[in-house]
């Protein structure tokens, strides 16, 4: 038999009350129980009351406030706050985990110790209907390497519900104040400051919504420099990491102008491509990269009739 592990469930729910009852019954079909705490983080709809109906539960109650509008950072955080138990796992209001989820967890603590980060699979659903399951890749005992393999996308972010964090950890890393790529940042300074682990097998439930990315980019064109100004913070990340910070910021760029192309919103995708290509002319003249741009900058001319500038090195 499984020993449980002591675990808190933290959400922060805004505007979720359609889809929170979905979350807590996949926490409470666990096969043992845990500490779930919920943060209303200023919701307009029907959240408070869902929360009211949902809390009494005999076998796992929520602990539950409700806050001003702070955003996701702020609320998440004050969930951590509430939590007690030995482990924290973040979980959005509206995502869902498996069945087995917390067995898995503590079935690889009981094989192989405890370690500060432990990451899993996920389930990752397209909106064309496409499902498919993501293993964690493992990681090892080098810090670095595990940072580097992480910001680098290689996995892909951590998914809600697919890690857990060591309680400890949390008194010195947060999840960060800013627009986009909360969840990004809060892991990867784990990984960097942290020993971490992983299993392959997935645990939680992921839905991809590229359109939602793109227009939250749109939303906020800068968001891309508050993410690697929070990221690489000299006061938590160590020198060997704070050194790869000029080429994370050539490959978001890249990666930003990518996802516009794609998109097919080329203006956008300029921008970033001219802005790469500030940064290195060699590697943002990569025929990958280049006939893109060049690709964007005909349907450019197409559209408007005229001849978009040129991309400026200097």
């Amino acid at each position: 038999m499984i020993t449980p592990i002591s675990l808190s469930v933290v959400v922060a729910a805004y505007n979720a009350a359609r889809t929170l009852p979905d979350t807590i019954a996949s926490v409470r079909r666990q096969a043992f129980g845990c500490e779930i705490v919920v943060v209303d983080d200023g919701s307009t709809d029907d959240t408070v009351e869902v929360l009211r109906a949902l809390a009494p539960d005999p076998t796992t109650p929520i602990r539950w406030v409700s806050q001003d509008n702070q955003g996701q950072g702020p609320a998440t955080n004050a969930g951590i706050d509430l939590a007690t138990g030995d482990w924290v796992m973040l979980l959005d209001a509206d995502d869902r985990i498996f069945g087995r989820a917390f067995e898995a967890y503590a079935d690889d603590i009981a094989r192989h110790g405890e370690t500060d980060l432990l990451v899993a699979g996920f389930r990752e659903h397209q909106p064309n209907g496409r499902v498919r399951d993501c293993p964690a890749p493992p990681f090892s005992a080098d810090r670095l390497a595990n940072f580097e393999l992480y910001i680098d996308h290689r996995p892909r972010p951590i998914t809600p519900g697919a890690a857990i964090v060591r309680r400890p950890v949390l008194d010195r890393i947060r999840v960060p104040p800013i627009r986009m790529g909360q969840t990004f940042v809060f892991y990867a300074q784990i990984f960097a400051t942290h020993d971490a682990r992983s299993f392959p097998e997935p645990v939680a439930h992921y839905h991809a919504d590229p359109d939602r990315a793109v227009q939250r980019a749109l939303r906020y064109p800068d968001a891309w420099q508050s993410i690697l100004d929070t990221l690489f913070d000299p006061d938590i990340l160590p020198p060997e990491m704070m050194a790869l910070r000029s080429r994370q910021e050539l490959r978001t760029l890249l990666s930003q102008f990518r996802t516009f192309h794609l998109a097919g919103l080329d203006a956008e995708a300029a921008r970033y491509y001219r802005l790469a290509l500030a940064r290195s002319p060699r590697q943002a003249l990569r025929w990958t990269y280049l006939r893109k741009a060049l690709r964007g900058r005909l349907r450019r001319l197409v559209r408007r009739g005229g001849d978009p500038a040129l991309p400026q090195t200097g």
